[in-house]
């Protein structure tokens, strides 16, 4: 799949990556600059900066990647439109957190909004695009690691494209991040089942083993969970 960002947008995204550079280092760093026996301070402002735009780039990159993916999967007009503001907020959430330390109130991205990009990644699956699907669950993963939806599509995607060592790798990762997270523990249980009951037993025991806290309605799939156990103690 080839993509291309519209030269406008890209002049439009370098405008802002100088503003916000200028604005981080002026912000926190100019004070602090200064000569050491080895470097100018113009050498010291300019590897500060070096990092600074880095870390931009980074950000840039990740999302306008993203929003490439995921409008490709979008089908109409509404949805692209959903795409843009997602990562709009995405953005700015990111600078928020780069530039204060704390999300701010109108950058937050709610569940509903990770839903809805989820739901385009599995539209991907579902169609037998696996590597796009693999991709787009991996940024959502860097985006939103909290989540444990992501990481199960990640690792499912990466199963379906026949890289079984990769979905191992993720379920191992994700399980070790989100201990309590008992719809990961049975994904996971049900992927460890086909080549290793025991440690697919142990993914379940430990998860069945999570407390229940107040107002939380998992008995779904704890009863999934349950059944999958006895099927694996009894095959």
């Amino acid at each position: 799949m080839t993509t291309s960002v519209d030269p406008k947008v890209q002049k439009l995204l370098k405008q802002e990556e100088q503003k916000l550079e200028d604005f981080i280092f002026n912000e926190y760093f100019a004070s602090n600059i200064k000569a050491s026996p080895l470097k100018s301070a113009e050498a010291v402002t300019a590897e500060t900066r070096a990092k600074i735009r880095e870390k931009i780039q980074w950000l840039e990159k990740n999302v306008e990647k993203s929003i490439q993916l995921f409008n490709h999967a979008a089908h109409n007009p509404k949805e692209r439109q959903h795409v843009e503001e997602v990562f709009s907020k995405c953005r700015a959430e990111a600078q928020s957190v780069l530039l204060k330390g704390e999300v701010s109130d109108s950058a937050h991205i709610g569940v509903k909004d990770v839903d809805f990009l989820v739901t385009l990644a599995k539209k991907e699956l579902a169609a037998g695009r696996f590597e796009d699907a693999s991709k787009m669950f991996a940024l959502l993963v860097q985006l939103f690691p909290a989540y444990s939806p992501t990481w199960i599509g990640w690792a499912i995607s990466e199963m379906r494209w026949g890289d079984q060592t990769a979905a191992t790798a993720i379920y191992d990762t994700a399980l070790v991040l989100l201990p309590k997270d008992l719809l990961l523990a049975f994904y996971a249980a049900r992927f460890y089942g086909i080549s290793n009951k025991k440690k697919a037993v142990e993914v379940l025991q430990a998860g069945l083993k999570v407390p229940k806290e107040a107002g939380e309605d998992t008995h779904l799939v704890r009863d999934a969970m349950n059944k999958l156990l006895k099927q694996l103690k009894h095959s």
